[in-house]
């Protein structure tokens, strides 16, 4: 196509991004292996709520009883409505013209949010991902599960495993990262009570502070109970007790721990500070 005959292509460059951006970049994809062809797929996100406001509920302040704690939630709910959609990123304008092609080809990369639910799909994106466009890679979700008791080790190595190997030396340019990380078990935390947790003990904080490494320049966490196992979890009086007297002791200071827990991780994350404060009343 010649830029004589097109007015799209006339169009000053400033404009000509704020297009190929609105047409594939500013996005949450979901990352996800396609078993059928062996390939990573992407899915566009249509949440209602973008990843910052959702931050901004989870760490707002509130009055909490053992029900309403801000932790209770599945984050992963806010993404229901795009797994049946299917919609994924199209890139065909690409192959309009080589003007086109030179000035968008980077935009994918650089501007849209590539959310992973699971380890083994990073690994598999890393391997895929062409090794010359991973340094372009600026926006990060990562949605990490931890299993209950036993297998909460085997998860929390994983991902570290995910970011050591891969992510950190492969990914090295990435500036923006979201994390929810979702609880299995109250075994995860090393407390009782949540007066007396003490988060940076715990089997998958360093899977989370190894993206120190990164030059971040926003990042936002969120911490949850596993909603499927919470039911019941507080079934048990004594349980029941438990978060009975935590959310007392959130509601004098107007926050929960997870909460104060997760700012910490976000200052550890940018500051790449000393690892092993904690989080007192």
């Amino acid at each position: 196509m010649s830029t004589k005959h097109s007015r799209l292509l006339q169009l000053p460059t400033e404009i000509k991004l704020s297009i190929w951006t609105y047409v594939c970049g500013d996005k949450l994809l979901h990352v996800h292996r396609d078993v059928d062809d062996d390939r990573i797929a992407y899915r566009i996100c249509h949440s209602q709520d973008t990843e910052e406001a959702i931050h901004k509920r989870f760490m707002k302040r509130g009055n909490y009883t053992t029900k309403n704690l801000p932790e209770y939630i599945d984050p992963w709910l806010y993404h229901s409505t795009c797994e049946p959609q299917n919609d994924n990123l199209d890139l065909r304008f690409l192959r309009v013209c080589k003007s086109i092609y030179g000035e968008a080809k980077l935009i994918p990369y650089r501007s849209n949010t590539f959310s992973f639910q699971y380890p083994a799909v990073f690994t598999f994106f890393y391997h895929t991902f062409p090794p010359q466009h991973r340094d372009k890679v600026r926006r990060l979700h990562l949605h990490m599960e931890m299993g209950a008791k036993v297998i909460i080790h085997r998860d929390s190595q994983s991902w570290q495993d995910a970011f050591l190997l891969r992510l950190i030396p492969a990914f090295r340019n990435s500036t923006h990262i979201n994390i929810s990380i979702v609880l299995g078990s109250t075994a995860c935390w090393n407390a009782k009570l949540p007066k007396d947790y003490r988060g940076w003990q715990t089997q998958w904080m360093p899977a989370v502070l190894a993206l120190k490494a990164l030059p971040l320049k926003t990042a936002t966490v969120m911490i949850y109970d596993d909603v499927k196992r919470c039911d019941d979890h507080y079934s048990d009086p004594q349980n029941r007790q438990i978060h009975a007297e935590g959310a007392s002791w959130s509601n004098r200071r107007g926050r929960t721990v997870r909460q104060d827990t997760a700012e910490c991780i976000e200052r550890e994350l940018l500051a790449g500070g000393p690892v092993g404060r904690e989080t007192t009343e």
